[in-house]
């Protein structure tokens, strides 16, 4: 339920009985945390949002949102007792009294157990799976139900769906009503282990999700699962996963797993099941605790897993794909910058280009700290390449930042600083509106030649600062996909170092404290860097970015600081764009790539689906498959060349 990195716990939690079995109650250190992180919200985050009655309607809102966002649980009737409760979460806020939160969160989980005792019960009597019934995905979007008869003629359905989508995918009826009664069963176990500190986490994140996504509080537990995570060797598959409507959600495809390696799976991919080895059977993970999820995808370094994996969107109308992988360590050195020379042919010539692929933005701090010279260090392995392009004579470079979330601000700078002679590079504006401007100092240019730079929609933050700097400065043509679109800044927050309560663990506060702004003035925050030749956006696009991240801080301007472009490239950016659509128009490779993107499209665009098992049968032979599978030659990446290699060109007879 919760964006980026951060979301270490899906709404029904992992945790441990109250001691009294089902009550939620307030604890003492609750009123505490609240009145802080209310203080500091007030007073320190980059909006200084106002603690009143406007604020707290939304996080009313937001926060019934969170608990029951299909409009599956609560009844119209409930909703309306909540009422009195609307303007009133900025009062409990401010005086620590949560007992509005608590009894919401009490509802919520009766409501939920009624469901899952349903729903086992309908399990054990025959369904009806060659009906004309249609079932609707847009329920969130539709008023709360207002009997329980509604609801339960709902659920009903719903189980149905579940029932057909494993029957479709070759499940006997028995065994498709073993693995959904396995799942309910998990699902009512993990409700009667819910604490109160799952209530008082869902209640203080409904309020900081109202002010921005990447501002966020995480309980004593879950900051301390997250900081172990942080710092302990990545062993398994390299993905960061969370949990979202029941199921695991892919949040992070780390650079050189598994994973990344297989270029089978994205960001927002869905796992419906997990098996071990070539022959082990799946096993259902939906509906399950997030660290039974890590654990099963875990394992003997060697070994195989196998995903079954649904992209974000998709309905059952698709067949599922199946993903094999052999666990591993992530290598560091996978994650550092590489780099080749492609001979690329332009115009009858043969161009050389350099290409360095960065995956992010890495410096070793504690290495630099103790005056090691050979601390790693994006900036410092790009200068290597650039350096070792010298001896090869080329021609041209394109820097790869496909995929890469950002890092380091001060190797953002550092790298701008290796392509231009000295200047600003980005502005950063904090909550008191003071501006500070992070520049490269130093006047040593090590490369200036022709160059581009590849972004797409996971291109983030120290990408979109240095891929902003070179277009602004007119330095680089920017190639790809309009990026994510992140450029706020974030602050972590030990709560117990807040209130000066050193010997006690009151989780962690994570806030967004300023936004970054390029040379020019224009915010990369929501809008991202726009590219100068683009390619289509691939389907998965409409799920990334800020932009489609509630809340998110809007896109805004501030005064440009004193830069002096290095080149004016507009004339040679409009001509190197019209001559790669022309390419791109007839080449089939694009043609193909188009398609299976308009078919990604269709079939999200879908809103139902009639629930019919030979229908949905005969749906997924129909419906194309190709979308859930990435072809081995990078297209984009070879236009993308064929680009640089123009420019190469352009710029020559203009030097002539």
């Amino acid at each position: 339920m919760f964006h980026g990195i951060w979301m270490l716990s899906s709404a029904n939690g992992q945790v441990k009985l109250v001691d009294n079995g089902r009550d939620f109650e307030q604890l003492p250190q609750h009123a505490v945390i609240a009145q802080t992180i209310a203080k500091m919200v007030a007073n320190y985050h980059y909006k200084k949002t106002k603690i009143n009655d406007s604020l707290s309607t939304r996080i009313f809102d937001d926060y019934l949102e969170r608990l029951d966002k299909a409009h599956t649980l609560f009844l119209a009737s409930d909703v309306k007792g909540f009422e009195k409760y609307r303007f009133q979460m900025d009062d409990a806020l401010l005086s620590g009294d949560l007992s509005a939160a608590f009894e919401i969160y009490q509802v919520y989980t009766d409501k939920l157990n009624e469901r899952v005792d349903y729903s086992l019960e309908l399990l054990t009597a025959p369904l009806n799976l060659s009906s004309s019934d249609v079932f609707d995905f847009t329920r969130a979007q539709l008023s709360w139900f207002s009997s329980v008869s509604q609801e339960q003629q709902y659920w009903n359905e719903w189980v149905r769906y579940e029932l057909i989508l494993l029957r479709a995918n070759q499940k006997t009826e028995k065994a498709a009503r073993d693995i959904l009664t396995k799942r309910y069963e998990k699902l009512k176990e993990r409700l009667g282990k819910l604490k109160s500190e799952n209530a008082f986490e869902q209640f203080m994140n409904a309020f900081a999700g109202t002010i921005d996504p990447h501002t966020l509080y995480l309980s004593p537990r879950n900051a301390d699962e997250f900081n172990v995570m942080m710092n302990k060797s990545l062993v398994g598959v390299g993905l960061e996963l969370t949990i979202q409507n029941e199921y695991p959600t892919i949040t992070n495809v780390i650079k050189g797993g598994p994973s990344e390696k297989s270029d089978q799976i994205a960001v927002n991919d869905r796992i419906l099941a997990i098996a071990e080895g070539e022959n082990g059977e799946f096993e259902d993970v939906v509906g399950w605790d997030l660290n039974e999820v890590i654990q099963k995808v875990r394992g003997v370094v060697g070994s195989r897993v196998r995903l079954r994996i649904l992209p974000p969107g998709t309905t059952m109308t698709v067949k599922p794909k199946e993903v094999t992988l052999v666990r591993d360590k992530i290598v560091l050195e996978d994650q550092k910058v590489k780099s080749e020379v492609k001979i690329v042919k332009q115009g009858g010539k043969e161009r050389k280009i350099g290409i360095i692929a960065i995956p992010n933005f890495y410096f070793d701090v504690n290495a630099f700290n103790k005056g090691d010279k050979d601390y790693a260090s994006t900036s410092h392995d790009v200068r290597k390449a650039l350096e070792s392009f010298k001896s090869q004579a080329v021609e041209g470079v394109m820097v790869d930042l496909r995929n890469n979330g950002g890092g380091s601000l001060k190797e953002a700078i550092d790298l701008t600083g290796l392509f231009i002679n000295y200047g600003p590079v980005v502005q950063l504006r904090d909550a008191n509106n003071k501006i500070t401007v992070d520049s490269d100092t130093d006047s040593l240019l090590v490369y200036g030649g022709p160059l581009t730079v590849l972004i797409n929609r996971l291109s983030a933050s120290s990408s979109e600062i240095f891929a902003a700097a070179m277009q602004d400065y007119g330095r680089a043509v920017i190639i790809g996909e309009q990026s994510f679109g992140k450029g706020t800044a974030q602050n972590t927050y030990a709560l117990n170092q807040v209130v000066k309560d050193p010997e006690k663990n009151y989780g962690q506060f994570n806030m967004t404290f300023a936004k970054f702004y390029r040379v020019s003035g224009a915010s990369t925050q929501n809008h991202g860097v726009t590219p100068d030749v683009s390619f289509p956006s691939s389907g998965n696009s409409i799920y990334v970015g800020e932009s489609t991240m509630k809340n998110a801080l809007p896109y805004d301007e501030i005064p440009a600081t004193a830069f002096k472009p290095v080149f004016q490239l507009e004339e040679i950016n409009s001509i190197l764009e019209e001559d790669h659509e022309n390419r791109i128009k007839n080449d089939p490779q694009f043609q193909v790539l188009q398609q299976k993107i308009s078919e990604y499209k269709r079939l999200n665009a879908q809103k139902s689906v009639v629930l019919d098992l030979k229908k949905v049968t005969d749906a997924q032979a129909v419906n194309s498959t190709t979308i859930l599978n990435k072809d081995k030659t990078d297209y984009v990446k070879e236009e993308s060349l064929k680009v640089t290699a123009e420019l190469v060109s352009k710029i020559a007879s203009k030097v002539k």
